[in-house]
């Protein structure tokens, strides 16, 4: 199998070894200084969108769904209370926009090959 090499608008290269056929590559860099923080490659735009994007930094976790009393208890206590939040849906807005927050301050560029 050829050896897939991807080139990035900003010289950025990244070289695929595996041997799935990928059809897009993906990269994501910081946009204060331009770093490169994370890449890869993916089997169509579409997939490469959505690994990078859920190959972002989360700065806090959301809950979502049911859990248990004893769960909902330690999640409060680790994670909504250190925050200020009251209760577990405010928190998970907080988080939320926290989240985005840290997710503008990058850049991701999907590329097909």
């Amino acid at each position: 199998m050829t050896k897939i090499i991807a080139t990035f608008s900003n010289g950025f290269t990244d070289k695929y070894n595996g041997k799935r056929d990928v059809k897009a590559a993906w990269l994501i860099t910081k946009i204060e200084d331009g770093s490169v923080y994370a890449s890869g490659h993916s089997n169509d735009a579409l997939a490469a969108a959505k690994t990078a994007a859920s190959s972002l930094r989360r700065v806090h976790r959301t809950f979502r769904g049911t859990m248990s009393l004893g769960c909902l208890a330690s999640v409060m206590a680790l994670y909504v209370r250190p925050t200020g939040c009251k209760s577990l849906r405010e928190y998970n807005d907080f988080a939320s926009k926290a989240n985005a927050a840290e997710a503008a301050k990058y850049k991701i560029e999907i590329i097909n090959l």
